[in-house]
């Protein structure tokens, strides 16, 4: 029955062609009805933080982080 989906990201570098970051945060709240279940609409609601680090160790080397913690509520 309804459908949103906000998703907002940040990054840039600290020190330029050497350490690079990013962030994002990623929030979904989907509404679904059933013809099953007439209370009302099912909602799954969805929360994603994801980040990255992205070090130059030489020319030819890079150490990269990334995580991602996920959250589901329904």
């Amino acid at each position: 029955s309804s459908y949103r989906d906000n998703n907002l990201g940040f990054g840039g570098y600290v020190v330029k062609d050497k350490l690079w970051w990013y962030g994002s945060y990623r929030n979904q709240d989907i509404k679904a009805r059933f013809a099953n279940y007439a209370a009302g609409p099912q909602q799954t609601i969805l929360n994603n933080f994801s980040g990255k680090v992205t070090y130059n160790l030489s020319q030819n080397n890079k150490f990269i982080a990334y995580s991602q913690p996920s959250q589901k509520k329904q």
